[in-house]
């Protein structure tokens, strides 16, 4: 009985100090769910950004810069913008193949829409050609500003 009393213990201490290290946005946010459409590294996108579609005008736009280097263009999703928006998050240009991203976390806070935007560097051997890493991602239509926090990952 002693034994079980212990781990009860550890289980409670274990989840006090889960809790307490979480990051305060965590606590004061809530996950927003979301959908990765494509992930690829040939954007042609130079800067470091986060662009929000809500309409299929911008869209289109945004469709042809990304794939302007393909022929024929690949054809535009669907969506429902009356529901859903679009974020076209660029890495901007990197110097090798060795680099990508991902979308870790959608938080929305009182104030804004939080992305937390993980990128990974390949510590191996790359194809030495610049690249321009990117994902177009879905979730429910939020007027919210958006912020975006890009972290290292080495």
């Amino acid at each position: 009985m002693r034994a079980l009393g212990k781990k009860i213990q550890c289980l409670v201490l274990a989840s006090t100090i889960a809790f307490a290290c979480k990051n305060p946005d965590e606590q004061n946010g809530r996950q927003l769910p979301f959908v990765v459409i494509k992930s690829d590294s040939d954007a042609r996108v130079t800067d470091q950004s986060v662009v929000r579609i809500t309409n299929e005008t911008e869209l289109s736009a945004i469709w042809e810069q990304v794939y302007s280097s393909r022929t024929p263009l690949p054809p535009v999703p669907s969506m429902d913008f009356n529901k859903d928006m679009c974020l076209f998050i660029f890495l901007g240009s990197r110097p090798n193949s060795g680099y990508s991203m991902d979308l870790s976390q959608v938080l929305e806070t009182d104030t804004s829409i939080r992305l937390r935007i993980r990128e990974t560097v390949y510590n191996g051997p790359t194809a030495q050609v610049i690249t321009s890493p990117y994902l177009i991602v879905t979730l429910a239509k939020n007027p919210k500003p958006i912020e975006s926090v890009f972290t290292p990952f080495w």
